[in-house]
């Protein structure tokens, strides 16, 4: 699922690499109770930087705002996404998007909350689109793993991006 989504949309790119990535060199905590456990994953700012630096992320997607994602920045409460795009002249410009994440009813939540990229705002039939998008394949991946995953708690600061999740360890 989030190979897929990861060739989509910048935006779950993120999500999916904090997540994923930060399984590696971000957890914090694990705690067991009752057959579920709660994994606790920290990020710094710098650790996603240099993984999307050192992959050199092209992003290929019609829906797509930016044709490479060169940077990630966190703040209180959202993640601005920098990148290249090509603007109306075919000339390369850079610009950004800011991301809110959170954990709603046990399911990650994304929405695109300020854009800045020429030609482009939150009206855009294709930023509403994306969104919409977001929303629908965030809902099928929880759907997916009703039982198995949740979302417990997502909290971005300047300093990092703190995931808990829990997983269930045995089917009942």
């Amino acid at each position: 699922m989030h190979q897929n989504l990861m060739s989509k949309y910048g935006i779950i790119l993120v999500a999916a690499v904090l997540v994923l990535s930060s399984m590696a060199c971000g957890l914090s905590g694990i705690k067991i109770n009752n057959n579920i456990a709660e994994v606790t994953v920290d990020l710094q700012e710098d650790q996603l930087n240099k993984w999307f630096q050192s992959d050199n992320i092209e992003v290929d997607s019609d829906d797509e705002f930016l044709d490479k994602i060169t940077a990630v920045d966190l703040h209180d409460g959202y993640i601005t996404i920098k990148g290249t795009y090509r603007d109306s002249n075919g000339s390369e410009a850079t610009g950004s998007y800011d991301v809110a994440l959170s954990a709603e009813d046990g399911e990650l939540m994304a929405e695109i909350i300020s854009i800045d990229i020429d030609g482009l705002d939150l009206q855009d039939s294709r930023v509403q689109r994306v969104n919409r998008s977001l929303a629908r394949e965030l809902a099928q991946a929880a759907a997916e793993n009703r039982d198995e995953v949740k979302f417990k708690e997502v909290s971005l600061t300047e300093e990092s991006a703190k995931f808990v999740l829990s997983f269930r360890l045995e089917n009942r």
